[in-house]
């Protein structure tokens, strides 16, 4: 689902890190077909038979935490490594299509911690570099 094994494969290789999928062995796939629906699920609660057993290897605020993605650490690197190259990005940028001070209160407050604005920074970014990108 949403290529997630193109992902583990290549973030994996990124780090030089070996990763197995054990759940898609084919025998534990053919196993998990033959047992009862509700042998799997519990209501709403996916993944049933493994919380029941890790249940007690592992701490329950892990077992039931919901699941998320690979998360880029987008809000970090704004703040770090991507820094400069955001700054000159939005606040040198050649057209007036966002409210300077919007933009500036916006980056402030994720630079101060004040608030996670990553995704909106994010869409100006993107935005700014495509209109320049358009003006060469």
């Amino acid at each position: 689902a949403e290529d997630i094994l193109t992902k583990v494969d290549r973030t994996s290789m990124a780090h030089s890190l070996e990763v197995r999928a054990p759940l898609l062995d084919y025998r534990i796939v053919e196993f998990a077909c033959r047992l009862p629906l509700n042998f799997k699920l519990n209501g709403r609660v996916q993944k049933r038979i493994l919380k029941d057993i890790a249940g007690d290897l592992i701490p329950k605020e892990i077992v039931n935490r919901p699941k998320y993605g690979f998360q880029v650490p987008l809000g970090e690197w704004l703040k770090g490594r991507l820094k400069t190259w955001a700054e000159t990005l939005l606040f040198e940028s050649p057209h007036d299509l966002f409210s300077k001070s919007a933009v500036e209160r916006l980056w402030s407050d994720h630079q101060k911690g004040r608030a996670d604005n990553m995704h909106k920074i994010w869409l100006v970014l993107v935005f700014n570099q495509w209109w320049h990108s358009m003006e060469q």
